[in-house]
């Protein structure tokens, strides 16, 4: 390949069992192209010379080139003046012969000129990354479709982290997915792998999921083959590589399978749907097979319906070491009682983002996800509803301590249990910007149980309507450490003490006992109630904080309408204490026992004790230091009476007027509530009807289990509870909302689709495809060497494609025949038999039989006149 006399621009790529090399010589005035072939069963290379047929490309250097069927393509790079291309050429290896691809017309995108892109081609398609266009780097991501000879701009609908573009990275395509492998910018070397993933159309970053990577490179080899990534070589600031490394990508399964197929998924496999519906009928443990492995269950929206002995589970001592499920709704329609839970870690990690579980029934643990061993849960974007469990939490059972737990952004609805109607946590646990509505407790934490040491951090979330038998209406902590910022608890309840949150001791015998430690800021406790002492708080022992917090219409049987501490340390500061009541031993507003804490800038109003005195405050046994502010029984400043659709601002003082997505129904004072995902509404919006689905979002069905929720009345009777926001739920593929409102979801119409949920619009069939149907997720394809225009509706759209080499020709015209020969044999005729054909005629015919390499054209009769012509030609667009 190399000569001391000429200077070589060469490229390599490699296809079925032939290794193809295309040597550019670019000497002064000299352009040449010789095709080499390296026959890999005999290692004997074969000089193919120039092709005979086609127009060869020009000389060039730094292009892409990918092989894909009987073809290979080279794209792009830059000439002998330094100057970029972005034409496509492809090599028929059947015919030896080359045809460039021009674009169609001007509807159709095409990339802009580039040298050294990342080029590869998978299954019929080729994709193109990135390359410097000009001064700089392109920051871009196509795909061309060589049945069609189109190109699409995938980066327009792409997610995910993207990768930063860079010189001499390699760039390879297998199993679904694009590799991009090392690289270099300016002078700094990488060995970043990064993933694209076709289907799900976003980019994921693996450089730290996989261990003992290549070290930092460029200008490598790599390919993917048997499942297997290759990379080879490169060049390092230090010299040369001419090591080897293999990587087995993960794979995509596909369910329903078979139970061997799902024994045999390894590290980062994904488990797709394909139905819209589909049954999990046994138990199935991930990852049993001879490698740890990270699995994902990708549902796209869909649907899994378990039996009563379908259940998932991943164990590290089987070799499973985390499992993510994403869009995935899990169900029991049947409600029937399960003797475990569907979803258990064991000693690992679960990832739970964008779906449901709903329905479930069981005498274990947790009515949804147990986790043990120190394994680790993250959920995000979720919704758990209608779960029990008969003896553990609701949803979510942490047994062991050392399992951390994130919830964010979720939700938590009519879920009940033994101890913790939701969740129930021996470690750590973050809740960020969630809603528990609904759920309750045979004994302990309507919504929350935690104890022996364990760390709850509640921030930006909504507790409603939850209950609890014996004590902590909405949280119940036993010896654990409890943050609650900006949140809001409305109307919970308790038989005991604490109507929303209950904190005591946890005594370990013969160990040291543990004290809870409290510390509460910024927070709204509307309503609550209980049937002993602390209204909305109570806490024995231990310490507290409690800082610019709000308690209105909270009432308690014994004492501390809406604070009672026993035996307890700390300070409460500008609180705000509005028409609270104790009913037995007294503290409208605040109770202490022997609890010498410190009060300063308590407002106060409305507060009453119906025996025992102290209207706002009582204490006994130890005196507490109290300052009072100036708005304290009956003199709250009018700053503090917001009115409904806006809230008090606990930092700059007075009011301000709720955002957008939130609403605020109290006459009085009150947090704003969000509408929730799918929902927004007008700035200062007053009640729970002003919240609308946004556009791409409708009201749920009762068919989706999900409704408008109201909230029903609390057990101590004490009347209905405000109304929660309505429950919106994105357009399922194939339909769209353009619109804000309560308006449904539109299938998408005849000649349009759309592949996403919660979409706004839907996209038109591109040109060679067509769709009859309303509320399809992709078109049907043209029959082959047939064209439609863009947003065709019906089949008969699809006419046959006349090309003249590359270019589109007047339609069939006069008497004349065309059409396509795709049989073995055949006869043409320009139709007009014995008679003459007319003037200013034209026929076409396309002669393609299926599997053919090449075709004997025998001529009976060919009579012309001056000026007319019968031209024979390949068309290598349509193959």
């Amino acid at each position: 390949v190399f000569d001391d006399d000429s200077y070589y621009c060469s490229g390599y790529g490699y296809y079925g069992y032939d290794y193809y090399d295309y040597e550019y010589e670019c000497t002064e005035g000299l352009e040449r192209l010789n095709v080499h072939v390296l026959d890999l069963d005999s290692l004997q290379w074969q000089d193919w010379g120039a092709p005979e047929y086609g127009l060869a490309p020009t000389t060039r250097r730094n292009y892409g080139m990918a092989a894909t069927g009987d073809s290979v393509f080279v794209f792009g790079g830059s000439d002998q003046s330094h100057d970029d291309l972005n034409d496509l050429l492809e090599l028929n290896l059947a015919e030896q012969s080359w045809v460039e691809h021009r674009r169609l017309d001007a509807s159709h995108e095409w990339p802009e000129a580039r040298s050294a892109p990342s080029f590869a081609a998978m299954d019929g398609t080729l994709y193109l990354y990135s390359g410097r266009c000009g001064a700089s780097f392109c920051s871009d991501l196509f795909s061309f479709d060589t049945l069609r000879g189109e190109w699409t701009n995938l980066g327009r609908g792409a997610t995910g982290q993207w990768p930063q573009p860079d010189d001499g990275a390699s760039f390879s395509a297998g199993g679904g997915r694009l590799y991009l492998f090392g690289g270099f910018l300016g002078a700094a070397f990488n060995n970043d792998l990064y993933v694209f993933d076709v289907h799900e159309q976003r980019w994921i970053d693996w450089s730290h999921l996989v261990d003992h990577r290549p070290l930092r490179r460029t200008w490598h080899g790599m390919t993917f083959v048997d499942g297997w990534l290759a990379v080879y070589g490169g060049v390092w600031p230090a010299g040369t590589f001419g090591d080897l490394y293999l990587l087995r990508p993960p794979k995509r399964v596909q369910f329903p399978s078979s139970f061997l197929e799902w024994s045999a998924v390894y590290d980062g496999d994904s488990v797709v749907l394909d139905n819209s519906q589909s049954t999990l009928q046994f138990n199935l443990e991930l990852c049993t097979g001879m490698l740890p492995c990270m699995l994902e269950v990708a549902g796209d929206n869909y649907s899994l319906e378990f039996t009563a002995e379908g259940r998932i589970s991943c164990q590290k001592a089987s070799g499973c070491e985390h499992v993510s499920i994403r869009s995935l709704h899990i169900r029991d329609e049947a409600g029937q009682r399960r003797p475990l839970a569907p979803l258990a870690v064991d000693g690992t990690a679960l990832t739970l983002s964008g779906s449901s579980l709903s329905g479930f029934s069981t005498i274990a643990e947790s009515g949804a996800i147990t986790c043990t061993q120190l394994g680790a849960l993250q959920v995000q974007d979720s919704v758990f509803e209608r779960l029990h469990s008969e003896s553990g939490a609701g949803a979510i059972s942490i047994t062991e301590s050392g399992c951390d737990v994130s919830i964010k952004s979720s939700t938590f609805q009519s879920c009940g249990g033994q101890s913790g109607g939701a969740i129930q946590s021996l470690s750590s646990l973050s809740i960020v910007d969630s809603i528990f509505s609904g759920c309750t407790a045979a004994s302990r934490g309507g919504s929350v149980s935690s104890y022996d040491g364990a760390s709850i951090t509640v921030s930006g979330t909504l507790f409603a309507d939850s209950h609890a038998v014996q004590h902590g209406g909405a949280i119940d902590c036993a010896g654990c450490s409890l943050q609650i910022a900006q949140s809001t608890f409305s109307q919970c309840s308790s038989s005991g003490s604490g109507g929303a949150v209950s904190m005591r001791e946890y005594i370990r015998d013969p160990n040291p006992s543990l004290l809870p430690t409290a510390l509460i800021s910024s927070t709204f406790f509307e309503r609550c109630s209980c049937k002993e002492s602390g209204g909305a708080i109570f806490q024995e022992r231990g310490n507290i904080a409690v800082t610019a917090s709000v308690f209105g219409g909270c009432t308690a049987g014994a004492s501390g309408g809406g604070i009672c501490l026993r035996n307890a340390k700390g300070n409460m500061s500008g609180l705000l204490a509005l028409g609270n009541q104790a009913d037995g031993a007294g503290g409208g507003a605040v109770y202490l026992e022997d609890s010498p804490v410190t009060v300063e800038a308590l407002s106060a109003r409305g507060n009453v004790a119906g025996a025992g005195g102290g209207g706002v405050l009582l204490w006994q046994g130890a005196k507490p230091q109290v300052s009072w502010s100036d708005d304290v029984c009956g003199v709250v400043s009018d700053g503090w009476l917001c009115g409904a659709g806006r809230t008090p601002d606990l930092v700059y003082g007075g009011c301000r007027e709720c955002p957008h997505g939130m609403f605020q129904p109290e006459p009085l004072f009150g947090r704003c509530l969000p509408c929730g995902e799918g929902a927004t509404s007008e700035p200062g919006s007053a009640a729970a009807s002003d919240c609308v689905c946004n556009v791409g979002y409708t009201v749920a069905t009762a068919n989706s289990d999900e409704a408008n929720v109201t909230m029903p009345d609390t057990p101590l009777g004490r009347g209905p509870a405000i109304a929660m926001h309505t429950l919106c739920v994105r357009c399922a593929p194939g339909h769209y909302k353009d619109h804000v409102g309560q308006g449904e979801c539109v299938p998408c119409p005849p000649g349009s689709f759309q592949a996403t949920s919660g979409a706004s619009s839907c996209e038109a069939c591109p040109a060679g495809t067509f769709l009859p149907r309303t509320g399809s997720t992709s078109c049907d394809v043209c029959p082959r060497f047939t064209r439609s225009p863009i947003g065709s509706s019906a089949g008969d759209a699809c006419t046959l494609a006349r090309f003249q080499g590359d270019q589109m020709t007047a339609s069939c015209r006069g008497m004349c025949k065309c059409g396509l020969l795709d049989a073995w044999e055949g006869n043409l005729t320009d139709g007009s038999g014995a008679e003459s054909y007319l003037s200013d005629s034209a026929c076409e015919w396309i002669i393609a039989p299926q599997g053919a390499l090449a075709f004997e054209l025998t001529v009976t009769n060919l009579d012309l006149a001056d000026h007319d012509f019968v031209s024979v030609y390949t068309c290598q667009t349509l193959l």
